[in-house]
């Protein structure tokens, strides 16, 4: 089991990985109006014109992350997308309403929201996303910074942490599966905790590394970013 846990989460961490792409030197604000844009297509466009659209973006992951990295993205979606959809279904015929093209529509949205965020993900860079979002607000930059990158480790440190965990703590049944996930959970949280707590202390004696100085009536950082000492 945490040998399966550790492939899905090596996969997850390769397509979340930001800047992990064949294609460089793609403005920041072109990225996120592709996303917005894009995304309100996805929830908008009637379910006809969601298969040309699927497609098109099947081509861009390719074009922009490789065979590689599309197998990854269909393979999470199908992992963690297809148990919600079978959910969906059975509630729908429990209650005698199910609709065959309406969830297929559904699932269509969904692979086309999961395909763009690989696809975004691959686009990005963390600081020159930082420095745009910047104008808008440096608590906000900050924030989008940390939490993309505290979602890319958290996947890696899971993937590393299953695989250790699949050889050096075997389980049993039922309840050696529920020991294992609850080590593995808790060792998670450590794990994660600690990357957090070392990101932030890193913006904070250092903000310029990221924004390049934040304005002092804000921050009460100097103009070159450094926290003036005593």
């Amino acid at each position: 089991m945490l040998s399966l846990l550790a492939r899905l989460m090596r996969a997850s961490s390769l397509v979340v990985a930001p800047g992990y792409s064949c294609v460089r030197g793609i403005p920041a604000y072109v990225t996120l109006s592709f996303l917005v844009v894009t995304s309100v297509a996805l929830m908008i466009l009637p379910p006809w014109l969601l298969v040309s659209l699927l497609s098109v973006l099947c081509v861009l992951t390719l074009w922009v992350r490789g065979f590689r990295m599309l197998a990854a993205t269909v393979l999470l979606f199908i992992t963690f997308v297809a148990p919600f959809v079978a959910l969906s279904v059975g509630a729908q015929l429990i209650v005698g309403s199910f609709s065959l093209n309406t969830t297929l529509t559904g699932v269509a949205r969904m692979a086309g929201l999961t395909l763009l965020g690989s696809v975004v993900f691959g686009l990005i860079n963390i600081h020159e996303l930082a420095l745009l979002l910047r104008r808008v607000s440096p608590d906000l930059a900050v924030s989008t910074a940390l939490a993309i990158k505290f979602f890319y480790l958290a996947s890696v440190n899971l993937s590393r942490l299953a695989e250790v965990y699949s050889v050096n703590l075997r389980a049993e049944g039922f309840m050696g599966r529920v020991r294992q996930l609850t080590v593995l959970s808790r060792a998670l949280t450590y794990v994660c905790t600690v990357s957090a707590l070392e990101s932030m202390e890193a913006l904070y004696t250092r903000p310029n590394v990221l924004l390049g100085g934040v304005r002092d009536e804000e921050g009460g950082f100097g103009e070159g970013g450094a926290r003036p000492t005593a």
